[in-house]
């Protein structure tokens, strides 16, 4: 991981909650990666943004995209009240109840969609397309014992923005991966972790809360949730159509 603040050194100087748990600040460095990709290839020829990719970039990108991988653990799937993997209202998307979704597409992922209802989710940040498939076996992940943003909640699990920047950092990783290496394979394994890492959605009250049993009333210091819209523009905002302005 990134130090939160750091010396000559590069280690962490940091000694409370931050430098132990605030992991956030990782994907946070992968996303301003991401940025200069984007506007570099917009900008400039192939050969440089390859020369900065090979020179300074993917070491950073690759790194970065190693940590959040070492990170992910399986996921507690929640039973009641969230609905049951054998309910078919839940399976087909009720309002109700609880909902994990894709923190790298945000599509469904718990409970399963039916195989009847595959789509197509975006497969990389280069604009391919991978066929993807929710089914029974999937093992959702998780980042485990993080302090999001919000600085008065630590430790948390499935903490909805560290979540949605890891799987962004992974993305990364293999986005750049196959443009170095020219090969529709590189970075799978990154790739299919980002997938699998999971973001609640409370459907009853169409919202993505903070992190694993935040309630009402909830004090937070920093907006995690709010900028899941803005800077990150994370697409599962847009499966459940609402739900950023209820998260304000």
């Amino acid at each position: 991981m990134w130090s939160w603040q750091s010396a000559g050194t590069g280690f962490e100087c940091q000694t409370n909650d931050p430098g132990y748990y605030e992991n956030h600040i990782s994907g946070d460095i992968a996303v301003f990666f991401e940025q200069m990709l984007s506007l570099l290839r917009g900008s400039s020829n192939d050969e440089d943004v390859l020369a900065w990719l090979w020179g300074e970039a993917w070491p950073v990108i690759s790194g970065t995209a190693d940590c959040w991988y070492s990170r992910v653990a399986p996921m507690k799937v929640p039973v009641e009240p969230w609905g049951r993997p054998g309910n078919n209202r839940a399976r087909s998307g009720s309002v109700g109840g609880m909902f994990i979704d894709s923190a790298a597409t945000g599509a469904q992922l718990w409970p399963p969609i039916a195989a009847a209802h595959d789509e197509y989710m975006p497969g990389d940040a280069t604009g391919n397309h991978t066929h993807y498939r929710n089914t029974d076996q999937v093992v959702l992940l998780d980042v485990l014992n993080v302090q999001g943003p919000d600085e008065y909640h630590v430790p948390v699990n499935t903490s909805a923005y560290t979540n949605v920047v890891a799987a962004r950092a992974l993305v990364l990783g293999a986005t750049v991966a196959r443009i170095l290496t020219n090969s529709s394979s590189a970075g799978a394994a990154w790739l299919d972790a980002a997938r699998r890492i999971g973001v609640i959605f409370d459907g009853t009250k169409g919202i993505h809360p903070e992190f694993r049993g935040w309630t009402d009333g909830d004090i937070a210091k920093q907006a995690d949730t709010v900028m899941l819209g803005f800077p990150l523009e994370w697409p599962g905002l847009s499966a459940r159509n609402g739900s950023r302005s209820q998260d304000l």
